[in-house]
């Protein structure tokens, strides 16, 4: 596996349609995320010698959402609470359970 934190200075979350990762998931690190016109997704790091490079573009199609994601746990940086996105401890995995249920079938 290669040292990715060389590649950019931030670590990002990309959410993708199921079935594309095993988690639903892509973790990241890049310098920038940009969002061309046309809804693909890119992501840009910097070359040795400090030229923007593309480190992985993603088709509109591709991905759902992205955030900035802590490097501990992957959960988004500058959200305080979000109940089921990263259920990663038994006690969250049962809450997220829980509140699927509760919701499902709500329009």
């Amino acid at each position: 596996m290669s040292d990715t934190n060389k590649w950019g200075q931030y670590y990002w979350c990309i959410k993708v349609p199921t079935g594309l990762s095993l988690t639903d998931e892509i973790y990241v690190c890049a310098d920038r995320l940009e969002v061309l016109e046309d809804g693909s997704l890119i992501c840009w790091g910097k070359q040795s010698g400090g030229d923007p490079l593309i480190t992985l573009g993603l088709a509109a199609t591709k991905w759902n959402s992205f955030y900035a994601a802590s490097c501990i746990d992957g959960s988004p940086v500058s959200v305080e609470h979000w109940v089921g996105e990263v259920a990663r401890t038994s006690g969250d995995a049962e809450l997220a359970r829980t509140l699927k249920a509760k919701t499902s079938g709500r329009k």
